[in-house]
């Protein structure tokens, strides 16, 4: 059995009826050859993601996945190492944060006396509210509210050029449509 995986759905083909399944990851279109001896060829299927082929005889699975899903896994990997970069650097600025805190707190306790009062009480405050927003995983809400509030411009180009994509293979398509419907009626004169 053949699963075509499209946009809109699924098809299903009995793979003794076929005698070829092609599948253009580019033009996103798989072309069918059924055993049935006809005139016209059929028209493509447009809009694949994914082809799946499944043997009855050995239950074995083949399956044939666009190069657009292919894509996105390794976008997926290349994020997830980014990330993981930014857990580091961000754990290293939180360290360097809360010992500056602690220091500014030592240098008041140890050397008050040779710093102006106001200095002293301003630097102490200072350096408990810092090590506070690092103990305390203030940033943590800080991140929340800054992605409710903004969208990264990496989305809004990714969203354009889905967008785009999806434009130029449906224009593709009607184009693979209207060929077909001049070809018949050349064949039909």
């Amino acid at each position: 059995m053949f699963i075509i995986k499209t946009k809109t759905g699924d098809v299903f083909l009995n793979d003794k009826e076929m005698v070829n399944v092609t599948h253009n990851r580019e033009s996103h279109t798989a072309l069918l050859n059924d055993s049935t001896i006809t005139f016209f060829q059929r028209s493509p299927i447009e809009h694949v993601e994914s082809v799946i082929y499944i043997n009855e005889q050995t239950a074995k699975e083949w399956k044939d996945e666009g190069s657009e899903l292919e894509y996105l896994r390794k976008e997926v990997a290349s994020l997830k190492l980014e990330l993981q970069c930014q857990r580091i650097i961000s754990q290293r600025a939180k360290e360097r944060l809360r010992q500056l805190g602690h220091e500014c707190v030592q240098w008041v306790q140890y050397h008050h006396e040779e710093m102006p009062k106001d200095l002293c009480e301003r630097m102490r405050t200072r350096g408990e509210e810092e090590k506070a927003y690092v103990n305390d995983c203030e940033d943590r809400t800080y991140r929340y509210e800054y992605l409710q509030e903004h969208q990264k411009p990496e989305e809004i180009e990714a969203d354009e050029v889905a967008r785009l994509n999806t434009t130029i293979e449906a224009q593709a398509a009607e184009i693979r449509k209207l060929k077909e419907e001049i070809r018949c009626k050349e064949a039909d004169e």
